[in-house]
């Protein structure tokens, strides 16, 4: 089972693109931790020079170091910085990852720098919105107009491929991202922050023709896979949105420029429990990020962020615990299912069809699910909502924070299901799946909302 899914609760508003119908397979007993740690710092092209982000490079080694330090052997470990960091040394790396994974392994796919957007091919179902995204690699020249291509530029496309290619072989793949493709120049103001945003005037790319939708993939344009390693995605910006460096505290006591998103991602990574799945580490990072004040955002996380951090063990089983705890008293839940569709993602719900579940949902072919939830509390609520497939995968449907509804408020969020691959039109994985409503906290509060799908 594929879903889309995106929510707005409060301020929060992000898009996430979740890819389900993940099954582990059975690996080695040692599995091997492999990394490939980008960090493209600066540009030879004369037009891109002057906007080199050292920060990047200071990412993509400390990221390196943290591998290091959780087990990566240094032949299982490829750190790309400065001017070393070009799309062919790229995807020779990738190259060497691929030939390296095994079952069972785990892979650390780390990219850093400048991205961009460009028009993606026409009615692209990976690109709702009608663009593809880049990552700049240090050899990036201007957009050539005979082959419509950024020449030194690596593809969401191609990134998608080889993501599809390791978890083919039954690898884990966590791939992290911290860069930014979005529009005009900003600034931090007293905090020295600047945004990782290249003026695409540099790049003379082409006036892009936007989609009617969000894109919540980045540069995971990865496709639906069963029997194939598990996917977690963790961005610092959205598609078209913005990445911030600024001087933060560095072990020498000189501030460094450094990457919000990854310096407070590796302080989480010293700071969650040993125990903390991607969601908690998220939530860890996230708090580390407001600790340092505006701006930035939280990070966009996708995937099956119930597993441990790292892949280091066996998921959370949600459902169990959901079994085994009572309904929220104050939370009301509301559903409606869109019409089926002949395209994907399909047509929105009309908002008079909501109503409480009184059964299982059927869901066949493509539709959007819109969910309310209404609160009867005196008290502020959040609630965690969780979709597990049929093959036992989980997926949040919200970020770190949950969604919070308000004193006797009402918050809604959309997902959108299909029984079939958009590409190839083959099924997918179906049966009995859920949407859990988790109240987090000691109060062990969930709803269980039970889905049939397929057939």
């Amino acid at each position: 089972m594929l879903i889309w899914l995106w929510r707005m609760p409060q301020a929060l508003f992000r898009t996430l693109l979740a890819m389900t119908c993940l099954l582990a397979m059975a690996g080695p007993a040692h599995a091997r931790l492999i990394g490939v740690v980008v960090g493209v710092s600066n540009y030879a092209n004369p037009k891109l020079a002057r906007e080199a982000i050292p920060g990047a490079a200071l990412d993509a080694t400390a990221m390196a170091a943290m591998l290091r330090q959780r087990g990566a052997a240094e032949g299982d470990l490829t750190l790309l910085t400065g001017q070393h960091a070009t799309a062919s040394a790229i995807r020779a790396a990738i190259a060497r990852a691929l030939a390296q994974a095994r079952a069972g392994d785990r892979v650390v796919l780390y990219l850093s720098g400048h991205g961009a957007q460009v028009p993606a091919r026409p009615r692209d179902p990976m690109e709702p919105d009608g663009l593809d995204e880049l990552l700049l690699a240090a050899d990036a020249a201007p957009w050539d107009r005979a082959s419509r291509t950024v020449p030194g530029a690596i593809r969401d496309d191609e990134i998608g491929a080889w993501i599809d290619q390791l978890r083919g072989k039954g690898a884990d793949v966590w791939f992290v991202v911290d860069a930014c493709n979005g529009g005009g120049l900003q600034r931090g103001g007293s905090t020295g922050a600047s945004p990782r945003v290249l003026d695409p005037a540099l790049l003379e790319l082409p006036a892009p023709v936007r989609g009617g939708r969000p894109d919540g993939s980045f540069l995971a344009d990865a496709s639906p896979m069963t029997g194939g390693g598990k996917l977690v995605t963790f961005y610092a910006a959205p598609a078209g949105g913005i990445a911030w460096e600024r001087p933060l505290p560095a072990a020498g006591g000189t501030p460094e420029r450094r990457g919000v998103f990854t310096w407070s991602l590796l302080r989480a990574m010293d700071e969650a429990p040993a125990s903390a799945n991607f969601l908690k580490l998220a939530e860890v990072a996230d708090a580390a990020r407001r600790a340092l004040g505006p701006p930035g955002g939280p990070a966009w996380l996708g995937g099956d962020l119930a597993l441990p951090v790292l892949f280091s063990g066996d998921g959370t089983d949600l459902l169990a615990f959901a079994q085994g705890a009572a309904p929220p008293a104050a939370l009301a839940v509301q559903i409606a299912v869109g019409p089926s569709g002949t395209r994907c993602p399909g047509e929105d719900p009309d908002r008079a069809t909501l109503t409480a579940p009184a059964g299982p949902l059927r869901i066949h072919g493509c539709r959007r699910v819109l969910v309310s939830l209404q609160s009867s509390a005196d008290a502020p609520m959040t609630i965690q909502p969780w979709y597990r497939d049929a093959a036992g995968a989980y997926v949040a449907l919200a970020g770190p924070n949950g969604i919070l509804i308000a004193p006797r408020g009402r918050q809604e969020f959309r997902f959108t299901v299909t029984d079939r691959d958009p590409d190839s039109g083959k099924p997918l994985p179906s049966g009995a799946e859920y949407l859990l409503l988790i109240a987090p906290g000691e109060a062990r509060a969930a709803t269980i909302v039970p889905l049939i799908t397929g057939g």
